[in-house]
């Protein structure tokens, strides 16, 4: 007797990928001449959706809610979408990295290293203005406590303003700009990480799942060497399990994760920059924000 199993399962369609070839397939001139301003100077777009972020705040404080919402819904309505509604959520503006862009000095003392690379999407916005609870934004709070808490040292890749994982281009169908921005990242992260010799913490695991997809692809497909497979690239959760919680020995360890979920977490950095063209969704973005109490 043969048992047909087949006919009990469906097809795993990956949807993402699909979207993605959808988007490639029928993007126009006009997006592809956005995505390429938006990846040639992303330093100055995010610069751009930053001071949006800014001004949206200042209008806020001198209007007040109920006008703030009625003149952000007429300029959504009347620009078909291009300007878009304001929420009192909408974050404010992230403060500044306080980084240069000469290359991360060799180690001097023998604490272990990280290079960070804090996502553009975390780079770019703060905290949320209606949470009154939150004082620090993200790639600080990580920051302190991996230097201060942790005992690691932390260096940035070089001219992080500039850098992308290339998710937001590939997930709006230019695979082409995502995997320039992301070999730019690559050069970055090797030099940073000493090629390969320190692990390197990217704080949003899509971006982290990305990258290293990247990495596994482009290495099998020979369009980079195999050796920058020595990188080892992580999320939080994964970094301080492989890095943090072996060298605690016998003390305890309190671990507290607060998962916020950005489902709206949607950075439509298009239409803070006069355009909607390349809206920069970084949609369902699982941002860890990470609290770590260690003591001995």
């Amino acid at each position: 007797t043969h048992t047909h199993t087949h006919s009990n399962f469906s097809p795993l369609i990956n949807t993402g990928e699909l979207i993605k070839q959808y988007r490639a397939k029928n993007a126009n001139k006009e997006n592809r001449k956005f995505a390429e301003v938006v990846a040639n100077n992303f330093a100055s777009a995010t610069s751009v959706a930053n001071v949006g972020l800014k001004v949206m705040h200042t209008a806020h404080k001198l209007l007040g809610t109920s006008t703030m919402e009625t003149i952000s819904g007429l300029l959504n309505k009347t620009s078909g979408n291009w300007i878009p509604a304001w929420n009192p959520h909408l974050p404010m503006a992230a403060p500044p990295i306080p980084i240069d862009n000469t290359t991360p000095n060799l180690r001097t003392n023998n604490k272990p290293r990280v290079v960070y690379f804090p996502t553009c999407c975390n780079r770019m916005m703060g905290l949320d203005p209606q949470d009154s609870g939150a004082d620090v934004v993200l790639h600080e709070k990580i920051k302190n406590f991996l230097e201060k808490k942790a005992g690691v040292d932390v260096v940035y890749p070089k001219s992080l303003s500039s850098l992308c994982c290339g998710m937001p281009f590939g997930s709006k169908g230019f695979p082409d700009l995502s995997e320039k921005k992301a070999k730019e990242l690559l050069d970055a992260f090797w030099e940073a990480s000493e090629k390969g010799a320190h692990p390197i913490l990217i704080d949003m695991s899509p971006c982290a799942f990305q990258y290293r997809n990247f990495i596994a692809s482009a290495v099998a497909s020979k369009k980079i060497d195999a050796e920058y497979k020595k990188m080892k690239v992580m999320e939080p959760v994964e970094y301080i399990h492989t890095y943090l919680l072996p060298k605690q020995g016998r003390g305890t360890i309190l671990l507290s994760l607060s998962l916020s979920l950005s489902l709206s977490l949607s950075l439509s950095l298009s239409s803070l920059l006069f355009s909607r063209s390349l809206s920069l969704s970084l949609s369902l973005s699982l941002s860890l924000s990470l609290f770590l109490s260690l003591s001995l």
